[in-house]
């Protein structure tokens, strides 16, 4: 495991779904389609090495540099802005390679953030958890589920994979230190194995 990664208290809310996929299930729904049927499971049943990417109290991105060995460039699929919500679907990407590593969409609260870090976040072009670290955006990520499910024709051409590929995930929310809610975001992870 990597040593940079912090497993421990990652404590889920209870086996509730509802909210469990929100907001990559309203681009879903923009599209037409269904979200692929999803299993809720405990971190432990999480196989590796999804458990070690997901399976954790830290941002995303620097998780997935931290694996990869690579940086994580972003590109913006799909948005929606409502007042001060702001929603985008992405794709994140290594640098080096251009292999798609993680598939999802997150909901930001925008008046929560710093003007510059709302600017960046406008932008599209830095992913979040670089956003946080960059503009120093003290924060807590909570994962409440972690997700299970074969990937559907559109996580497949995301994601680059062949067939239905069983892939994992989480539902993580990200908290301001005064307890208020930043982000929320479902975050589906491309089997790192896998060829492209």
């Amino acid at each position: 495991m990597n040593a940079g990664i912090t497993t421990a208290k990652v404590e889920m809310s209870g086996p509730k779904r509802d909210g469990l996929t929100r907001p990559l299930d309203y681009f879903y729904a923009r599209a037409g389609l269904a979200l692929p049927e999803f299993r809720v499971l405990t971190g432990a049943e999480v196989p590796p090495p999804f458990q070690q990417l997901l399976v954790h109290v830290n941002d995303m991105t620097p998780t997935l540099e931290e694996y990869y060995g690579d940086a994580i460039e972003l590109r913006v699929l799909g948005r929606r802005r409502r007042g001060q919500e702001y929603w985008r679907e992405v794709v994140l990407l290594l640098r080096g390679s251009g292999q798609p590593v993680e598939f999802g969409a997150n909901r930001v609260l925008l008046d929560r953030f710093p003007a510059a870090a709302r600017q960046a976040i406008l932008d599209e072009g830095t992913p979040l958890g670089h956003i946080m670290r960059d503009y120093g955006v003290a924060h807590t990520c909570q994962p409440n589920a972690f997700l299970g499910m074969r990937a559907d024709a559109l996580m497949g051409a995301t994601l680059q994979l062949r067939g239905q590929a069983e892939v994992y995930g989480r539902h993580n929310r990200l908290y301001g230190l005064d307890g208020l809610l930043l982000s929320e975001v479902v975050e589906i992870l491309r089997p790192p194995a896998v060829e492209a």
